[in-house]
C-alpha cells in the first residue's frame, strides 16, 4: 500500500478550494508550477485523475469529489497533532471580527477546528462586512480583524490576495443578452465592481436579486438565477468561474484581505495562522 505525502495532498485541498492553480499557488506561497507539479504527483500516487482542466476553469473530477473528504480529514488530523502541543497551551480572551466573504462555506468549520485546537481560549466572533468590523476595531470592541484593505488605513499585515471572479452555475447555457445580476446590497465592493465592469464594457445588465449574505448569493448562483462577482475563496460546490478576457467576461481586479492587530502576539499569531490553513 502506498502512503500519502500529506505536502501532496495539501495542494490538491488548496486548488479544490480556489478551484484555480494560481489561487493555490497566492495561498500556499509557492509557484503555480510548484503546485501544478504536485498534484500530478498526486494523481500518479493514487492512479486517476482528480481534476478536469481546462483554459474556462478547473473542476474536480468525481472521484476528485470523492477524496476531496478525506484529504480535508487528513490534512486536519495532521494539523492538529503538529500543533496540539504549542496552541493547547494558549489561553486568554480573544475577540475576532472575520469578513463574511472569506471562506464562507467553510468558516463555520474552521471556527470549530479554532475550538478544538486553542481549547482554553476563550472566543467570540463577528462577522460582517468590512467597514462595519474596522468601526467596531476602531472602538476597541475587536482584537483582531480580517478584513479587505481600504485606503487610508495603515500598516496592516497582508493576509491573502484574491482574484475577483465572474461566478455562474456549472451548467450555465449561453449567456442572455441582458446579464442577471445576484449582488449584495450596498455599500459592496463585489456590487460596485461588477457594475462598473459591466458598464464599462458596454454590457446590458438587471439586478436580478438584491441579497444580504454571501451565502444567499452562492444559493441563488448556484440555482442559475444569476451571475455574480465574488472572490475565489467565495467559490462553493456547484459554481464556477466564468473567463476574463476582451471576448468574454470583463477583467475584474485583485482583492487584498488584511489583518489589523491591536496587539500582536503568540495568541493572534497561533489564531491568524489557522485561519490561513
Amino acid at each position: 500500500m502506498r502512503d500519502l505525502d500529506i505536502d501532496l495532498v495539501r495542494c490538491f485541498v488548496a486548488v479544490a478550494d480556489t478551484r484555480s492553480f494560481t489561487g493555490a499557488s497566492k495561498r500556499l506561497c509557492r509557484s503555480q508550477s510548484a503546485v501544478s507539479t504536485r498534484v500530478q504527483r498526486l494523481e500518479e500516487l493514487v492512479g486517476v485523475e482528480l481534476f478536469t482542466r481546462s483554459s474556462r476553469q478547473v473542476a474536480l473530477t468525481a472521484a476528485g469529489e470523492q477524496f476531496l473528504n478525506y484529504a480535508m480529514g487528513l490534512l486536519r488530523l495532521n494539523d492538529e497533532a503538529v500543533g496540539m502541543l504549542g496552541r493547547s497551551s494558549l489561553e486568554g480572551q480573544l475577540r475576532l471580527g472575520i469578513v463574511e466573504y472569506l471562506v464562507p462555506h467553510r468558516l463555520p468549520e474552521l471556527l470549530a477546528r479554532i475550538r478544538r485546537l486553542m481549547p482554553r481560549v476563550e472566543l467570540t466572533v463577528r462577522v460582517a462586512l468590512s467597514e462595519a468590523l474596522l468601526h467596531a476595531f476602531d472602538a476597541g470592541e475587536l482584537d483582531v480583524v480580517v478584513v479587505k484593505e481600504l485606503e487610508g488605513r495603515g500598516s496592516p499585515r497582508l493576509f491573502r490576495e484574491e482574484k475577483m471572479l465572474w461566478v455562474a452555475d456549472q451548467n450555465l447555457e449561453q449567456p442572455s443578452p441582458i446579464v442577471n445580476l445576484c449582488l449584495l446590497t450596498a455599500p459592496c465592493t463585489f456590487r460596485t465592481t461588477a457594475i462598473s465592469a459591466l458598464n464599462s464594457s458596454g454590457i446590458q445588465w438587471r439586478e436580478a436579486l438584491t441579497l444580504s449574505s454571501i451565502v444567499g448569493v452562492q444559493s441563488c448562483v448556484g440555482e442559475g438565477l444569476g451571475v455574480s462577482v465574488l472572490c475565489e475563496s467565495a467559490l462553493a460546490s456547484g459554481l464556477v468561474a466564468l473567463p476574463q478576457n476582451d471576448s468574454a467576461w470583463p477583467m475584474l481586479p485583485t482583492i487584498r484581505l488584511v489583518t489589523y492587530d491591536r496587539s500582536p502576539n503568540s495568541l493572534t499569531r497561533a489564531l491568524i495562522d489557522l485561519l490561513k490553513a
